[in-house]
């Protein structure tokens, strides 16, 4: 937890435990993931590359992913960003088979949502929050800047700002210092539940107490 005034840190602590078997204690340099917190970093990344005169919120989904279905309407960056497209949310990967502990990517995603034969509504008709959204819209800047949309954030985001523990995690498996694990309760203690999704866009973005604190006073 951190409090801070007028830009400044005024009180900063950490409890409990990134690591149960070593017993190794939080600290404010402990790395975790931030669900779909990460969402605002995206957004980022499209508002950079809209002023940088890259692409425009008008513009089509399917100028940048055309292999996106054309369902009679036209999808913009802008229906992405304010969750107004009608396309379904990545929860319903498990109606296909998919379990909160098996590896999700983003190229998953991405087939996920190319894959969708119809709308949930016509884009702009309401609002309806979906993960998807934001998966096409990391999936846009990695084709528009013609780099890894991790490497891009990396580069033109987080190295910026000095947040050098932060980044979008485009691989499951991958291993990074100041890991803070996850654990599931069970009768007899806990169990090891490992944190798979690496869809990014949405969700992945891993960072620690104090790169937050550079962003939120930057």
């Amino acid at each position: 937890m951190a409090v801070l005034k007028n830009g400044k840190v005024i009180f900063k602590n950490t409890k409990g435990l990134a690591n149960v078997e070593e017993n190794i204690p939080l600290k404010t340099n402990s790395i975790f993931e931030i669900a779909s917190c990460s969402k605002q970093f995206t957004g980022l990344a499209i508002a950079m590359l809209i002023d940088r005169g890259k692409l425009a919120l008008e513009d089509d989904i399917r100028k940048y992913i055309p292999e996106m279905p054309d369902y009679g309407s036209k999808i913009t960056i802008a229906n992405l960003v304010y969750h107004t497209s009608g396309i379904r949310n990545t929860d319903l990967l498990e109606f296909t088979g998919f379990t909160p502990e098996d590896p999700i990517t983003l190229d998953v995603c991405v087939k996920f949502a190319c894959r969708q034969r119809s709308l949930n509504f016509k884009p702009g008709e309401r609002f309806d929050y979906s993960n998807t959204n934001y998966n096409l819209l990391a999936e846009t800047v990695s084709r528009v800047t013609g780099q890894p949309f991790e490497i891009w954030t990396k580069e033109n985001i987080f190295k910026p700002l000095g947040m050098n523990s932060t980044f979008f995690k485009a691989d499951p498996g991958q291993v990074y210092a100041n890991k803070v694990n996850s654990y599931q309760g069970i009768k007899s203690g806990y169990r090891i539940r490992p944190n798979n999704w690496a869809a990014m866009g949405g969700s992945a973005v891993n960072t620690s107490l104090d790169d937050l604190i550079k962003w939120v006073s930057s």
